[in-house]
């Protein structure tokens, strides 16, 4: 991929994809504060995605792509 923003973006989507499956299969593993942790960590994550879906957006709306679809 040429782009570096879109392959980030690819190996991001990816890493999410291995840290669902060990969600999936592997979380009975940890105990009840790793649990806690993670949550916590998870809401950061969320936090940062909403930030960075919001710069995208304000690109978007810049770029005026609404009115061209």
């Amino acid at each position: 991929m040429d782009n570096a923003v879109l392959g980030s973006v690819s190996e991001f989507e990816t890493a999410l994809s291995v840290a669902r499956k060990y969600l999936e299969n592997e979380l009975w593993s940890c105990s009840g504060s790793e649990v806690s942790d993670l949550l916590r960590q998870l809401h950061r994550l969320r936090a940062q995605i909403e930030s960075m879906e919001l710069t995208v957006l304000r690109e978007v709306i810049e770029r005026g792509v609404p009115a061209e679809v």
